[in-house]
């Protein structure tokens, strides 16, 4: 868990910001969060039991 709040609470160049605080601030802001950390580690597709 380490890691997932470095990336939340630390600088992000890509975001130009802490990805934390750009994805409280507005749906726009949660969407670039969600998209980098999608580019970083993407999801698994789930297979229907």
């Amino acid at each position: 868990m380490q890691g997932a709040q470095a990336f939340l609470n630390g600088h992000n160049d890509q975001l130009d910001g802490r990805p934390l605080a750009i994805a409280a601030s507005s749906a726009e802001g949660y969407e670039a969060v969600s998209a980098a950390i999608t580019a970083i580690a993407p999801v698994a597709p789930t297979i229907a039991a």
